[in-house]
C-alpha cells in the first residue's frame, strides 16, 4: 500500500487483505514476544523492583522514540520503512545483549551489589528498546487499513497476542521449554513482528511522490480520511480514555503481588472463545469491547469475594479478559489518533508514549499500595479499590462532560445535539438547531473539490478495478492553505447532472440525487440510509427527516449513526461537503 511506481500509484484489494494479516499477526507476535521475555527475564532478574523499574525504561525508549518520530517526520525526505527497518534491527540486537546480560552475566554477580544493581537497570533498558519501533510502525500500519477493517483488526491482533502468551506460560509448555527456550522464542517472536510490518509496508523504497510531495506523507495516506492536525485529533477525552485503559495492565502486572492469570489454562480457553466471537462480529465496534472489558474488569474485582466463592480462581480469569480487552481499546484508540492526524508517525508515537505511561501509572498505584499497606494482600485491597474509585470517577467525567469524550463514544452520536425537545435549550440548540453535528471537530481539515472528489471516487474505482473498468492512480497531494493532506487520485467522475441545464417543460434533475448515490454505492449504504443521506445533504434537520420517511427518533440517529461509520466523518458539514464537491466536479 505504498504509493510507489510498481503498485500503480494506489492500494489493490490485495494488498488491503496482505497489509491486514501481516497487521494482525505482527501484532500478535510483538505483544507475545514482548511480554514472554519481560516474564522470564524479571523472574531471572529476581529484583523486586524490577516491574516498576521495567516500566520506566519502556517509557523512557518511548520518549526518545518519539523525539525521534517527530525529527524524522519534520525533515520529511526519508524513508519510513528505512527508519521503522533500522531502528527495530539495532533493537533487536540490543535485546539479544541485555537477555544474555540478565540470562549469563548476572547470576555470577552478588545480589544486590552495585554492579548487579546498574547491570540490572542497563540490560532491562536494552530489551525494551525493540518495542517502541515495531509497535509504532504497526500503529502506523493499521492506521492504513480501511475502515471496515480496523476495529475488528485491532481486535484479533491484540488478543491473539495475550492467546499466544497464554499458550506459552501454560505450565508444561513452559517446563518443557525452560527460561532460556522462552526467551528465545521471545526473540523469535519479535525478529517475526518485524518482518510481518516490513511485508505490510511493501513495495519499493519510498522517494519523492510524483508531485514531490516528501514519501513520509505519500507512505502513510489514508483513503477517503480527511487528516486534521494532531492537536485537534487529539482532546483530552482521548487522552484519559487512552491512559486509563491502559493502566489496567500495569495494575495487574505490577510485579509487587505476583501471581499472572493468563497462564491458567481456562484464561486461555476464554481467550480462544473471544478470539471467535471477534472474527464473526462483522460490526464489532471500540465501545462494544469497552463495554466488555467495563464488565470483566467489574466482575473480577468487585464481584471477587462472591465468584471466588463460588468458582475459585474465576476471579483472577475475568480480570485477565478485562485487562485483554482494555488493551484492544487502548491500541484502537492509538490506531484511530494516527489514523485520523497528519502527523501519522509523530501520532503514533506519540500515543504509544502514552500508553506505557498509563502502564507506569497502574504499576505505580500497586507500589504505593504496597508501600502504605502491612501484606501484599491488603496493598492489592487497597490498590483495588482505588482502581475502582477512578475508573467510577471516570464514567462520570465523561457521562457530566460529553465533551471530553473519546472519539468512540461521541463521534457519529447525535443524541447531545437534539434541539427542539424537551431536553434541547439553549446555546447549544442555536448552534446545531438541525439535530445534527453542526461543526466538525476544531480546526478540521476543509476539503478542496478534487480532494473530496478521490475520497469518494478513489474507494470507487478500487472496486472497479477488478473487472478492468476503471483505471487510476493517486498521488499523496495537501489540501491549499489549510496544512491538511489527503490522497488525491486520477479517476474517471461520474456525470453530474445539472438542473440549471435542464431543457424547458422537463423536471429539474435534483443535483444531490447522482452524488449521493456515488457515494451509497461506494461505502455500501443500506436503501434507508441512502435515503437519510439525501436528506442530509439537503441540510433538513431531525424533525422533517422524521416525518419524510415515517420514522423514529431514535430509529433516524441509528442510520445516521451508521452512516457516519462507514462515511468516516464526523459532522454534516462534512457530508455536505462531499457531495457539493461531486456536485462542482
Amino acid at each position: 500500500m505504498v504509493w510507489s511506481e510498481d503498485n500503480g500509484g494506489t492500494p489493490s484489494r490485495g494488498s488491503d487483505a496482505r497489509t491486514a494479516f501481516a497487521a494482525v499477526l505482527g501484532l500478535s507476535c510483538m505483544f507475545g514476544g514482548i511480554w514472554l521475555s519481560d516474564g522470564q527475564l524479571l523472574g531471572t532478574n529476581g529484583s523486586e523492583a524490577g516491574t516498576l523499574a521495567m516500566r520506566i525504561c519502556t517509557c523512557v525508549v518511548y520518549f526518545a522514540f518519539f523525539l525521534i518520530a517527530r525529527r524524522f517526520s519534520r525533515r520529511g525526505d526519508g524513508d519510513v520503512r528505512w527508519l521503522f527497518g533500522v531502528s527495530a534491527t539495532v533493537g533487536i540486537a540490543l535485546f539479544a545483549a541485555g537477555a544474555l546480560c540478565i540470562l549469563l552475566v548476572m547470576p555470577g554477580l552478588e545480589r544486590g551489589c552495585a554492579a548487579w544493581m546498574t547491570l540490572g537497570v542497563l540490560s532491562l533498558f536494552l530489551v525494551k528498546i525493540i518495542g517502541a519501533p515495531v509497535s509504532v510502525g504497526l500503529v502506523c500500519l493499521f492506521a492504513r487499513l480501511d475502515g471496515a477493517m480496523v476495529v475488528r483488526s485491532c481486535t484479533l491482533g491484540m488478543l491473539g497476542a495475550f492467546a499466544l502468551y497464554s499458550l506459552v506460560s501454560q505450565h508444561s509448555v513452559a517446563a518443557a521449554l525452560g527460561g532460556r527456550g522462552i526467551v528465545g522464542v521471545a526473540g523469535a517472536l519479535l525478529c517475526a513482528s518485524l518482518l510481518l510490518a516490513m511485508l505490510g509496508f511493501g513495495g519499493a523504497p519510498v522517494g519523492l511522490g510524483p508531485d514531490g510531495r516528501p514519501p513520509v506523507l505519500a507512505a502513510l495516506s489514508v483513503p477517503g480520511v480527511v487528516k486534521r492536525p494532531m492537536a485537534k485529533v487529539v482532546t483530552p477525552g482521548f487522552i484519559i480514555m487512552l491512559v486509563f485503559s491502559a493502566m489496567m495492565l500495569g495494575f495487574l502486572r505490577n510485579g509487587f503481588t505476583g501471581g499472572d492469570s493468563h497462564g491458567d489454562p481456562v484464561s486461555f480457553a476464554a481467550l480462544i472463545v473471544l478470539l471467535a466471537v471477534a472474527l464473526a462480529w462483522r460490526g464489532l465496534r471500540v465501545e462494544h469491547v469497552f463495554y466488555g472489558a467495563l464488565l470483566c474488569t467489574a466482575v473480577g474485582i468487585l464481584l471477587a469475594p462472591s465468584v471466588a466463592w463460588a468458582l475459585p480462581g474465576l476471579e483472577q480469569v475475568m480480570c485477565g479478559l478485562g485487562t485483554a480487552l482494555f488493551e484492544v481499546v487502548s491500541w484502537a484508540l492509538v490506531v484511530w489518533a494516527a489514523r485520523n492526524s497528519i502527523e501519522t508517525l509523530v501520532a503514533s508515537a506519540a500515543m504509544r508514549l502514552a500508553a506505557t505511561a498509563g502502564h507506569l501509572l497502574g504499576t505505580l498505584v500497586v507500589g504505593a499500595g504496597v508501600l502504605l499497606a502491612a501484606t501484599p494482600s491488603e496493598a492489592m485491597f487497597a490498590s483495588e479499590q482505588l482502581m475502582v474509585f477512578v475508573y467510577m470517577v471516570l464514567l462520570v467525567v465523561l457521562l457530566k462532560f460529553p465533551g471530553l469524550q473519546a472519539p468512540f463514544a461521541s463521534a457519529g452520536d447525535v443524541s447531545e445535539y437534539e434541539c427542539g425537545s424537551a431536553g434541547g435549550t439553549g446555546s447549544a440548540c442555536k448552534d446545531a438547531g438541525d439535530g445534527l453535528p453542526a461543526e466538525g471537530p476544531e480546526g478540521a481539515c476543509a476539503v478542496s473539490d478534487d480532494d473530496a472528489v478521490a475520497q469518494v471516487a478513489l474507494q470507487a474505482g478500487e472496486r472497479a478495478a477488478g473487472s478492468g473498468a476503471v483505471s487510476h492512480s493517486a498521488r499523496a497531494v495537501a489540501v491549499p492553505g489549510s496544512g491538511c493532506a489527503t490522497v488525491s487520485p486520477q479517476v474517471p467522475v461520474p456525470f453530474m447532472p445539472d438542473s440549471a441545464s435542464s431543457q424547458p417543460g422537463q423536471v429539474p434533475v435534483d443535483p444531490v440525487s447522482v452524488p449521493c448515490d456515488t457515494i451509497a454505492r461506494t461505502y455500501r449504504l443500506t436503501a434507508r440510509e441512502r435515503e437519510v443521506l439525501g436528506l442530509i445533504a439537503h441540510g433538513r434537520n431531525m424533525p422533517f427527516m422524521e416525518q419524510e420517511l415515517v420514522i423514529s427518533r431514535n430509529t433516524l440517529k441509528m442510520h445516521i449513526r451508521h452512516i457516519y461509520t462507514k462515511l468516516d466523518v464526523h459532522s454534516k458539514q462534512e457530508i455536505i461537503d462531499m457531495v457539493e464537491a461531486l456536485i462542482a466536479r
